[in-house]
């Protein structure tokens, strides 16, 4: 609307909003805009459990074991935990943030033919040695996507390939993200953006657009750099691996954070479909018969 675009285009609108923001923690505020700051420049949305529906999530999982029941496929449900619930260390003092852990019990409940994967030990194994999250932004990073892989390859019983032989590569040294557009400040502090730069070759269809990369690395030189995975987030993207010696298809029922993952599933699957439910309106049951 015009007030919103009037707001985009007012003078100096960055600098107002870092004034209005160091004011703010001058005075104490530690949550702006839905924004925690925490220790050592992280940023952490504030959900709560009030933002949360338990009905929404108990029908999840039903889908997900109906699923399960239905087609002969096995099926495995890989949540990714948030940053707030993960690196409780660097949180604000009294920060309250959404119970996890009822979340997280909930799963094997109610899954009974459907294999969870819980990988948050391995994250947790590897918090001191590795950055897993950005620090102005609620995804995870190349290295943490990278260890769930491992994980998954794991109760798969297929041998990962290492990280190095994607070539890992820092692509932008400046990287802010949703968090810190919420709640921009003169202390906020740029992450490295790596991303696994050699991955195989593949043809890939993004909503019946056909290109040859997983990357538009035109997005790096945008506000929103995370886009660089296929431009974003579609209904439905096909990549077919050239070359491939595996002959599998992997379906993917996912959100953004897979987007920074499967490049690392591209070795081991000749075809993956990454379906996000946020954007496709056909029904999975022809998806299946499909794939």
């Amino acid at each position: 609307n015009l007030t919103d675009g009037a707001n985009d285009q007012f003078l100096c609108r960055d600098l107002w909003m870092k004034l209005a923001t160091a004011m703010q923690r001058t005075v104490g505020f530690q949550d702006i805009g839905g924004v925690y700051f925490g220790k050592d420049g992280y940023y952490f949305e504030r959900i709560l459990d009030s933002h949360l529906s338990d009905t929404r999530w108990q029908n999840n999982l039903r889908f997900l074991e109906q699923f399960a029941n239905t087609y002969d496929t096995g099926v495995s449900f890989l949540p990714v935990p948030s940053k707030g619930s993960l690196l409780t260390g660097l949180l604000p003092a009294n920060a309250v943030l959404f119970q996890s852990d009822r979340l997280y019990a909930k799963i094997p409940q109610m899954l009974r033919q459907v294999s969870f994967l819980d990988i948050r030990p391995v994250l947790l194994e590897h918090a001191s040695d590795r950055q897993l999250y950005f620090k102005t932004d609620h995804h995870w990073t190349m290295d943490a996507a990278y260890l769930a892989y491992t994980e998954w390859c794991r109760t798969q019983g297929i041998k990962p390939a290492a990280l190095e032989a994607f070539e890992p590569g820092c692509v932008r040294k400046d990287f802010f993200g949703t968090l810190y557009s919420k709640a921009p400040d003169f202390h906020a502090q740029p992450d490295h953006f790596f991303l696994p730069v050699h991955v195989p070759e593949a043809t890939v269809t993004i909503d019946g657009r056909q290109t040859d990369s997983i990357y538009d690395w035109g997005k790096l030189d945008t506000k929103d750099q995370y886009g660089v995975y296929f431009g974003g987030n579609f209904g439905r993207i096909e990549i077919h691996t050239k070359n491939s010696t595996s002959k599998k298809t992997l379906l993917m029922i996912k959100d953004s954070f897979a987007n920074s993952a499967v490049p690392f599933f591209m070795t081991d699957y000749q075809t993956i479909v990454m379906i996000d439910l946020r954007y496709y309106n056909q029904p999975v049951s022809k998806l299946i018969q499909e794939t």
